[in-house]
């Protein structure tokens, strides 16, 4: 679930409670999102990665075969996935304030960025009918930005 919403820059309400993830939105390899907050429809490829922790294909595919076309993925609310996003952070040594589930989403867009996607490319896969609304999700501080000048001009 937090692997899935990771890999595709996922809100929580549209992976658990109401309107979560449905058995029918894994289909031949793909995820299909409608994604909410006024963005796109997006369909992506499902992730197959080496480390098993980060493929999201065999387990998701199993378990939309599982739970069914109509029935949501992941029968959980908003406040149990907040539970395990904690629990989870807890044991990962990140700041309690930093673990909330939208984090997920600014970091796929993050991760993304730096490992080369372009805007254009990241706005898309995002779902965002807007470039502002991605931009949203890459703001850095003074920090980081100074550090980035640095490296790109070598000083």
């Amino acid at each position: 679930m937090i692997c899935t919403a990771f890999w595709h820059g996922l809100r929580a309400s549209e992976v658990v409670g109401r309107k979560g993830l449905l058995g029918k939105q894994i289909n031949n390899g793909h995820i299909y999102v409608q994604r909410l907050k006024g963005s796109m429809f997006t369909k992506q490829p499902l992730i197959s990665h080496i480390d098993p922790l980060l493929d999201e294909r065999a387990g998701l595919e199993k378990l939309a075969l599982e739970v069914g076309l109509n029935n949501r993925m992941f029968n959980i609310g908003r406040k149990m996935l907040w539970v395990i996003m904690q629990e989870a952070g807890k044991k990962a040594g990140i700041d309690k304030d930093l673990c909330h589930f939208h984090i997920l989403k600014h970091s796929t867009a993050m991760n993304a960025r730096k490992a080369g996607m372009e805007i254009e490319d990241l706005k898309q896969y995002m779902g965002h009918k807007s470039g502002s609304s991605t931009m949203e999700y890459l703001k850095v501080d003074d920090s980081e930005a100074s550090k980035a000048f640095s490296a790109a001009m070598g000083v």
